[in-house]
């Protein structure tokens, strides 16, 4: 799987974390829902996302700041 569209689906409750070993995802587009958490909680799985490109969470309902792991997605491009 390369790309995953979940935009505007009025999805709530936290971002799976197991979407995190989807090692071949590319495109994560899970905004304009109602999703919590954080984005720590995303990408706190080492070695995930290891070949993402584009990841977009707005519009959602996550807390806190930015992540310093965002330092391990060497290939992402657009947040």
């Amino acid at each position: 799987l390369r790309y995953l569209y979940l935009q505007e689906n009025r999805f709530t409750g936290r971002v799976p974390a197991k979407l995190g070993t989807l090692q071949n995802l590319r495109h994560l587009d899970v905004g304009n829902n109602h999703l919590v958490g954080t984005i720590r909680e995303l990408i706190r799985i080492k070695g995930g996302f290891l070949v993402l490109r584009n990841l977009y969470l707005n519009n959602n309902y996550l807390t806190g700041g930015i992540p310093a792991q965002l330092a391990y997605l060497k290939n992402l491009e657009i947040l």
